[in-house]
């Protein structure tokens, strides 16, 4: 269904909803429906401006939780190769 024939049918529902000819609805009506949308409009502006800043706490609370995880992996690789010469050095004390 293309977007010309859904706005044909949305006037079509409006032209019977009101049961007049499309050209005799009023100003005062499209200037309220326009009101409308703009307020809706501003409404929506402001939901996505508050879920970008979600989205970027969200990416640098991830990126932060990277960091510590590559930070305890380092450490225990490093811990993990000081047991590996400690053994060797005690292996090798012992044979010596």
């Amino acid at each position: 269904m293309s977007a010309l024939e859904l706005y044909r049918r949305r006037n079509e529902a409006t032209v019977a909803h009101l049961n007049t000819d499309p050209s005799t609805i009023s100003r005062d009506a499209v200037r309220e429906r326009l009101i409308e949308l703009e307020a809706a409009d501003l409404e929506q502006t402001k939901l996505i401006s508050e879920l970008s800043r979600q989205i970027e706490a969200l990416a640098r609370s991830a990126a932060a939780a990277q960091r510590e995880r590559q930070r305890m992996q380092r450490l225990l690789w490093i811990v993990g190769a000081v047991a590996v010469a400690s053994v060797a050095l005690s292996i090798w004390t012992l044979a010596a």
